[in-house]
């Protein structure tokens, strides 16, 4: 017997080698719409032949669904550190998917273009240090730096960003005056501020300042204001002044003494406080202004203040 043709009732075949009496059908694409648990059935035709008559049958085809692979996706990630503080640990897998449900894994990363370091840890994690590059920044100032990795299902691919937003930090100062007038002003940060043996002028602004120095004080006649903040102030020898307004913080004046005076600033007037303890308070609102350390602050009179 041999076949001389066939006939797929979508496409014509020619016999496929004939001598071995097979033929091969290929689907073509035609299923990728069924799913694992799905069937379709398909048939063609074929025609035998002994040299003189002929004869036809069927051939069905029962076709099984398989889902096909679907990529995993990779979503951006954002984290935010300050300019000195490294994230040792980002989870970088946590937010990623795979609608097969199959176990993804970090293959690479890119760091073209990123400004600080990064390192993967071998686990599906990376970690980011911004190494120095942002100290440039201040208090209130942001940057931005990224980097790219790649996750895989075992087959396909995808890759995702990591935004990470870098804070800028006032770094402490550590200032110290000369034997002449100084006006010494910190930043930002919790400095240290300490004048030298002549009248200076010691401004703290933002953090938590130590002016003064150290405890051990200046010499020479000081005003010593120490801005935003929880203070510390230290007048040493002479005759200080000490500049408190109210919402700049409690500070704190180790060693108040005569005659040394206090300076309101910001409209207070000597009306506006009591006291209590060591403390003087703003009456209106009960902010400790100051704390006067070994003072008992009810003995303080109009005398002990001015205006600033």
């Amino acid at each position: 017997l041999n076949c001389y043709k066939f006939r797929y009732h979508r496409h014509s075949w020619h016999c496929y080698r004939q001598r071995r009496r097979h033929i091969q059908l290929r689907p073509y694409g035609q299923f990728e719409s069924l799913n694992d648990g799905d069937t379709a059935t398909d048939s063609f035709t074929y025609t035998i032949t002994d040299g003189t008559d002929t004869s036809t049958a069927t051939v069905t085809v029962t076709i099984d669904g398989v889902t096909d692979n679907i990529a995993p996706v990779a979503v951006d990630d954002a984290l935010i550190t300050d300019e000195d503080t490294a994230v040792p640990v980002i989870y970088v897998l946590g937010n990623d998917t795979d609608a097969d449900g199959d176990p993804l894994a970090v293959t690479g990363f890119d760091t073209t273009g990123t400004v600080g370091t990064v390192t993967d840890n071998g686990d599906g994690t990376f970690s980011y240090d911004p190494n120095g590059q942002f100290e440039a920044l201040n208090t209130g100032d942001v940057a931005t730096d990224s980097f790219t990795y790649t996750i895989t299902d075992g087959t396909e691919t995808d890759t995702a960003t990591v935004t990470v937003t870098i804070n800028g930090v006032d770094e402490p100062l550590n200032l110290v005056g000369t034997n002449q007038k100084d006006t010494l002003i910190g930043g930002g940060g919790n400095d240290t501020i300490s004048g030298g043996n002549a009248p200076d002028e010691l401004y703290g602004g933002a953090g938590d300042d130590i002016i003064g120095g150290n405890g051990n004080g200046t010499n020479g006649p000081d005003l010593l204001n120490g801005g935003t903040g929880n203070d510390t102030l230290t007048g040493g020898n002479g005759p200080d002044v000490f500049v408190f307004a109210s919402g700049d913080g409690t500070d704190t004046i180790t060693d108040f003494q005569t005659p040394d005076v206090i300076g309101l600033a910001g409209g207070l007037s000597f009306s506006d406080l009591s006291f209590s303890g060591s403390d003087i308070i703003v009456t209106s609102t009960s902010e400790v202004l100051a704390t006067l350390t070994g003072v008992d602050a009810t003995t303080l009179t109009a005398s002990d203040f001015t205006t600033v």
